[in-house]
């Protein structure tokens, strides 16, 4: 996809003819007790012909029927709340199944309104299409709205009756959250995940929002004995607030040991045991208007999650720009430093005047990129949106001296910014950003926000700045922030940090936006990015953005980020294998943080340097700090050879390549995408030195290799390669 976001934000942009309107009745349904089959060489799916519930789902390649409970079997729920039932669901195997059409490789299912529930009838008509697209099955959902109310939720396609792929015990789910995984084991351990814990709903249910805290909208589930797995995906094309969920029947029992699921011994013949699974979208669609529902995508595919991963990339990459790594000068740098110049409750770190000194503890030891923060009236999260130099700091001109002296040094500035975040108790709210607040569904504005750090009654949370978020969809705050960001690019910033960007809160309805409740932060903080780039690149077409956040759809206009990784343990890097241009940073903000600084060159992230929990007015030649910043200067200095392969190159997580060590030892693989040589890195997370021996590459188990240690001359050997590494060290093993 090129183009401008704006061409896209807040349309229903048709995927083709069927998408433009419901279907019109074409046959009559075979009547109860019927079902009605579409299949080809990969699937057989199975519909109920008298209620459209959706009863098989057959992977002819793996031999499994991921339906092994009918009496689950589900298809959609529309939720159409009223002024005395908000909860007002209307369920679809409860409908009767008005007509259907079968094509060679599609099945469309009508339920004409009136639609019914306890509560009465309702004037909505859904549509639901499954295709089968190749190796893919693609369903689709329309809802057509001729009630005076509003669609605020639509479930669809709701699989339900599986228990699994294969066994259920060896079963496992991967759910992309943040950077890493949800690290759930719901097939063992279903572990219900709602506010309140779950109150309100008969049974169990686990559930993860994209864009925030899942960076990408798809799941995994496979089985590592089979070697098989299912995609689920919303391939979605606007950037729409929505939700995956499970639901476990008929509940669970709390044990110690061996699971919580139900023993077969604890259910009767009448009680049906298995899984729901669907995404739910919160359109809130108006009286006279049609929610046109994006594909939910399931394929079954030979592997794990890595190969589920490749499917989603391969359709991301189809429908969006993904920023090219050398286009962004951030994306260079391996490492950079960040200094809090201002904290909110008034203590001062580094006036402008000490920037050269300041840049220069980090060019002094290799990192030539520094962000300044809480630069601004206020300090570092103190008065937004006032973004003007604190006065305590010294003044524009101070400023701008102070980044020409850098660039001098050959050292590029950027500085710390958000989108959203403003103080409540200002004048400037009082009388203009109160309109702006982000509010809930009765006009409430969300919660009160802060981060204090200068006292221990800040830190503790009693004296923060009080900061509430401001609602992105709408433009005139959008306008207000673009501008502020404007004059930084024009005293010679390199760029910016957008922190807080996580989409969050998910459902705005401020009723300024002009963009749809699901879409107004989501789609409002995308179009923000765009807005603050070309503004910023016309004045300096090299101007650069970093964001704190973990989302896909900010790979269009920056590749840099944070994450808050746990910094010195592991994770798995579901983000980072997807989208090797993904670049995160792992904090490394105290004297001994060897580990983190390993980590990083392990998942091929940028290091983080906050130097004395970023308040450090020497930088890393902060006197803590200087032996750890030496190692730092020594990892710089062996991974320059080898960075277009582990930096730029493509992150393979644990494949391609065989390490054997003991279980304090990591490593991690990467490919050149040019050469398609490979390196291996490998991490001692112990306390003293450990063994490891590198046995080879995919293809490759006696070939020559380059092995790099720091404060070593890198050496030659020949496959396989026997190493000790030191305690909280690394060593770099690379093809020749």
């Amino acid at each position: 996809m090129t183009g401008s976001l704006a061409a896209w934000a807040g349309s229903s942009v048709a995927l083709d003819r069927w998408e433009n309107k419901i279907l019109e009745a074409k046959e009559p349904a075979t009547g109860e007790g019927g079902t009605i089959d579409i299949e080809s060489d990969y699937y057989l799916v199975r519909v109920d012909a008298g209620n459209g519930a959706i009863v098989k789902l057959l992977d002819k390649k793996g031999g499994i029927d991921l339906i092994t409970e009918p009496r689950l079997a589900d298809n959609f729920r529309v939720l159409l709340p009223l002024p005395d039932l908000e909860a007002n669901y209307i369920v679809g195997p409860q409908q009767k199944l008005t007509s259907h059409h079968q094509g060679n490789d599609s099945l469309e299912l009508t339920w004409q309104g009136p639609l019914r529930n306890p509560k009465g009838d309702f004037d909505l008509n859904v549509a639901m299409r499954i295709k089968l697209n190749g190796p893919s099955i693609e369903f689709s959902l329309h809802v057509e709205n001729h009630t005076s109310h509003q669609v605020a939720e639509v479930w669809y396609p709701i699989l339900g009756g599986f228990t699994g792929i294969g066994e259920r015990e060896d079963s496992i789910e991967m759910i992309p959250v943040a950077g890493g995984s949800s690290r759930t084991e719901l097939f063992r351990e279903f572990q219900g995940r709602a506010p309140g814990g779950g109150l309100g709903v008969t049974y169990v249910e686990a559930f993860w929002t994209y864009p925030n805290p899942m960076p990408m909208p798809w799941i995994g589930l496979y089985n590592r004995k089979l070697k098989r797995g299912i995609y689920f995906a919303s391939h979605d094309r606007i950037c729409r607030f929505k939700a995956v969920r499970f639901e476990l029947h008929p509940g669970i029992g709390s044990r110690q040991y061996h699971g919580n699921w139900p023993r077969p011994d604890e259910l009767d013949r009448d009680t049906p045991l298995g899984l729901k699974l669907h995404w739910t979208h919160f359109p809130y669609t108006k009286a006279g208007e049609t929610f046109a529902g994006p594909p939910v995508v399931v394929q079954f595919h030979d592997g794990d999650w890595h190969d589920s991963a490749k499917i989603y990339r391969q359709w991301f990459k189809s429908q969006f720009t993904i920023l090219d790594s050398n286009s962004n000068w951030m994306r260079q740098k391996l490492a950079f430093v960040d200094t809090m110049f201002l904290l909110p409750e008034g203590n001062v770190i580094v006036p402008f005047k000490d920037i050269p000194h300041w840049a220069k503890g980090a060019a002094d030891y290799g990192v030539t990129s520094v962000l300044i923060s809480g630069w601004n009236i206020g300090g570092h999260d103190g008065s937004y949106p006032y973004y003007d130099p604190d006065p305590r700091l010294g003044t524009w001109d101070e400023l701008a001296e102070g980044i020409r002296a850098c660039h001098k040094m050959g050292v590029k500035v950027f500085f710390f910014a958000n989108i959203q975040p403003v103080r409540v108790d200002t004048d400037w709210f009082r009388t203009e950003l109160h309109r702006y607040t982000s509010q809930d569904k009765w006009g409430v504005d969300y919660a009160v926000m802060g981060w204090g750090m200068g006292t221990i009654g800040a830190r503790l949370g009693y004296t923060r700045p009080p900061l509430v978020g401001d609602c992105s969809g709408i433009p005139a705050f959008r306008k207000i922030i673009v501008t502020k960001m404007t004059k930084l690019a024009e005293i010679g910033a390199d760029g910016i940090h957008i922190d807080k960007l996580w989409p969050h809160p998910g459902l705005d309805f401020n009723p300024l936006s002009t963009l749809s409740p699901d879409q107004a932060t989501s789609v409002g903080r995308l179009l923000a990015l765009e807005e603050i780039l070309k503004a910023c690149k016309a004045i300096n077409p090299e101007f650069a953005i970093s964001t704190e956040s973990a989302w896909d759809r900010t790979l269009t206009y920056s590749n840099v980020a944070w994450a808050w990784h746990d910094n010195a343990s592991d994770h798995v890097p579901v983000l980072k294998y997807t989208f090797p241009e993904w670049f995160p940073g792992l904090v490394v903000p105290q004297p001994f943080d060897f580990t983190p600084v390993n980590n990083a060159v392990r998942y091929g992230y940028q290091i983080f340097v906050g130097p004395g929990n970023y308040i450090a007015p020497d930088s890393m030649a902060y006197p803590t700090m200087r032996r750890l910043s030496e190692y730092i200067r020594e990892v710089l200095r062996i991974a320059e050879d080898v960075k277009d392969t582990i930096f730029f190159g493509e992150f393979m997580d644990d494949q391609q390549g065989h390490c054997e060590s003991g279980d304090e030892m990591r490593h991690s693989v990467f490919r050149n995408p040019k050469t398609s040589k490979r390196a291996c890195v490998v991490v001692n997370l112990g306390s003293r030195p450990n063994d490891a021996s590198i046995v080879g590459f995919a293809g490759n188990s006696n070939g020559e290799v380059i092995v790099r240690q720091p404060f070593a001359e890198p050496r030659r050997a020949i496959l396989p390669v026997k190493l000790v590494i030191p305690a909280e060290r690394l060593a770099i093993v690379s093809e020749a």
